[in-house]
């Protein structure tokens, strides 16, 4: 079975769960994953681990957790199909620059004098 260590952990939240795992007649072991699974299992956190997953898996970036709820599978999938075409699109038609167009490090040297 895997093991989490807490260090720093405050005083008072120690305190806090210290009680409540003897008044639960439970270790302080026992107290931290009964906290830790009703935390996890609470539905606001299955829809936030259920949004990120979805962001993830579609590549999204600059969207925020709510906007990925309100999204239908089929606006993930839109979005999906228009950044697969938009990358075709760029590896066949590549830019070319100029001969004459300065290297990076050219351009470093000017900006900085």
């Amino acid at each position: 079975m895997a093991q989490i260590q807490v260090r720093k952990c405050p005083e008072d939240l120690y305190e806090a769960v210290a009680l409540s795992a003897e008044m639960d007649h439970r270790s302080i072991a026992q107290e931290t994953i009964y906290f830790l699974r009703r935390v996890i299992d609470s539905e606001e956190e299955k829809s936030r681990r259920h949004a990120y997953a979805r962001k993830k898996n579609a590549g999204l970036k600059n969207i925020t957790t709510s906007e990925i709820l309100t999204m239908s599978q089929e606006q993930i999938e839109e979005g999906r199909i228009r950044r697969k075409a938009a990358l075709k699109f760029m590896r066949e038609n590549p830019i070319t620059l100029a001969d004459d167009f300065p290297t990076p490090k050219e351009i470093l040297e000017e900006d900085r004098q």
